[in-house]
């Protein structure tokens, strides 16, 4: 058949599978209570990623 996966999983912050910088940062920035969530605008970096082209 093909076409797109539909698998779903849910996983607690600490038993996440490995994820790439960019996807951990997302969780990372999100489950913080002491700053507000993180939104890149367009072209933003985030200063904690070491790769910034992986934006």
């Amino acid at each position: 058949m093909g076409g797109e996966p539909t698998g779903v999983g849910w996983f607690a912050p600490d038993d996440l599978p490995e994820l790439d910088e960019w996807a951990r940062l997302r969780i990372d920035t999100t489950l913080r209570e002491d700053a507000p969530t993180w939104h890149a605008r367009p072209g933003e970096r985030h200063p904690a990623l070491r790769r910034p082209d992986a934006l």
